[in-house]
Parts: C-alpha cells; structure tokens; sequence
C-alpha cells in the first residue's frame, strides 16, 4: 500500500492488545536484521518518524501466542521496482500490484546467473542459471514476500597502492607525504563512478603531517548501491640519521648537540673525538663546569653513560 508518507502509524495502525509489537527491517548493505520500531499501546509506533515503504518487507515481532490479523491501509496498484544496481546479497521485497506478480513486474530487472528467489509463503524456490529459472519461473502472491538474492556479478573492487617509507622532513618529527589514492574497479556505475574515501588511524586529515612511525590509512570505495570495498595502506616515516662537522681548535671549546640519536650518548654521537679529549658539562648547584668523561681512545669515553641531549651545550 501507499499512504501519505509511509510511516507506520499510516499503513500499519495496530490495537493495544498488540502492545510491544517490534518491527525489523533487514539492511541489504550489512545483510542482517535490526529493530526499527515498537509499538506501544495509547502512543502508536515509536518513533512515529519509522515508514514501510510501498514494496518494502519487515519482520515482525508479535507479542502472545495467538494468532493475529494485520490491516494495511493505502492505495494499491503502485509498483516497487529495485536501483539500476541491486546491492549485493540477499533483499526482501514484495508484490504490490491487486493480482500475481512475476519477476520483472517486482524486480523491474532481468535476473542474472545466480539469482535465487525464495516465495515465503509458498516456501518455493527458483534459480536462474542464465537462460531458465529452475524448477519454474517466480511467481509472488499478493502480498507475499520475496528473498532475492542477487549475485551482482560486476563485483566492486579496491586494490591499495604499495606502502610508503619515507623520511622525517628536516627539522621536523613528521613528513609531508603526496599521496594518490587508490582506484576501484566494477561495482555499480548508474550514478557514477564508486566514491573513494580515506581515514587516518591517527584522526588526522588525510594531508596533514604524518608522525614518525606507522600511519594506516584504511581507504573505502562505494558505489551508488551501497556495495563497498575496503583495504589499508601503511604511511611510516622514519627518522633521518643526519650529522654535521665542526672545527675546534686546541684547549677549551663551546659545543652544542644539534641532532638526536637513541640514547644521545656521547659515544652515540661524538664518536671521533681526539685520545685525552675532556668532556664538561655545566652543573647548575655548584655553579660551575664539571668534568664528566675523558676520550682514551677514538669512541672509548671511559664514563659511556653520559649525554648530551639535543640542545644542551658542553665543553
């Protein structure tokens, strides 16, 4: 039936002895049933905003175990037909013309190899194999409900770029990275190419900065039907090993570390200094500069614990 805006209120007025009636519909995108509505005696449906289109099958839950009769309210006579592209998997659908109804008076498609329907109330089956339906073709009663499945043979298909390694931009923890996001194949095309979509595992956007260390990008492609395929991409930006040369002369000479490397230990980063090279750093209670570590041998300071962190300076 059709009435008004479809709500259920609308089309399917129940009676209070029919309290906590519940009403599911099945999602052909996620191919599972969930509730949608309940009714509840002296209020109607809730929320009264949920519809039962023209066409378009529920399950109801029925409280009590005695039989029930249900009244549909509406016009009759309108036709429901499925998008260009079905999605994937299996629907439920039902014939709303006042007499029988076979597959392209529902459907308002040609079945591909694959199509299954199932007649719920007669609890008969037909598959197309391509040029006939076994055992018959699909007829729908009035009003009975159809499960079609639909194999939707132009798959849609995602395949990610190659992971990205990169360095961190100088003076950076981070790196820009150009990225070109992946392309689909098949799917629905009635509206369009399939959209593509990114997300970072961080919640960033896709052309923020990416943070030393591995990023997934999990990339979604759907098409105009709902059908969607998803694959990951890995961004890693590794920290660059860099190093600088200064000129000292002999005696005592100001130096500051610029860089950071593991434990910025000073046989970690000062590795070729000259045999009997003394290492002083400033101690802030004694006000004064304190020896610390003496070179015996190039990279063999005899206190290797000691640091120099990025920014610190020393003698």
């Amino acid at each position: 039936m059709d009435n008004g805006g479809n709500t259920l209120n609308e089309v399917l007025p129940l009676t209070g002895n029919l309290n906590g009636t519940k009403l599911f519909k099945f999602n052909a995108g996620t191919q599972t049933y969930g509730p949608v509505a309940t009714f509840v005696a002296g209020f109607g449906w809730l929320p009264p905003s949920a519809t039962l289109e023209p066409g378009e099958a529920a399950l109801l839950d029925l409280p009590g175990g005695e039989p029930v009769e249900l009244t549909f309210t509406g016009i009759r006579g309108c036709e429901r037909k499925l998008p260009l592209c079905p999605v994937r998997g299996y629907q439920f659908l039902s014939d709303q013309l006042p007499e029988e109804g076979d597959f392209d008076s529902i459907v308002g498609l040609d079945p591909v190899p694959g199509t299954e329907v199932l007649a719920m109330t007669q609890g008969a089956t037909s598959t197309f194999d391509g040029s006939v339906w076994t055992p018959a073709p699909p007829i729908a009663l009035v009003g009975e409900v159809w499960r079609l499945y639909w194999p939707n043979e132009d798959t849609l298909e995602l395949v990610c770029l190659p992971d990205i390694v990169v360095g961190n931009d100088p003076g950076q923890c981070s790196a820009r990275v150009s990225l070109v996001e992946p392309t689909p194949t098949g799917g629905c095309s009635a509206s369009g190419a399939p959209e593509v979509t990114g997300v970072r595992s961080d919640g960033a956007d896709l052309d923020d900065a990416y943070p030393e260390g591995t990023t997934v990008i999990t990339w979604t492609a759907r098409d105009s039907s709902g059908n969607s395929e998803s694959c990951t991409q890995q961004i890693t930006v590794n920290r660059t090993i860099d190093s600088y040369t200064i000129e000292l002369g002999p005696g005592m000479n100001f130096i500051a570390n610029q860089l950071d490397k593991g434990g910025n230990t000073l046989a970690e980063i000062l590795p070729n200094v000259p045999t009997d090279t003394i290492f002083s750093k400033y101690n802030a209670c004694q006000q004064k500069y304190v020896d610390l570590a003496t070179n015996q041998a190039p990279g063999a300071w005899d206190n290797p614990s000691v640091t120099l962190q990025p920014g610190e300076g020393a003698f």
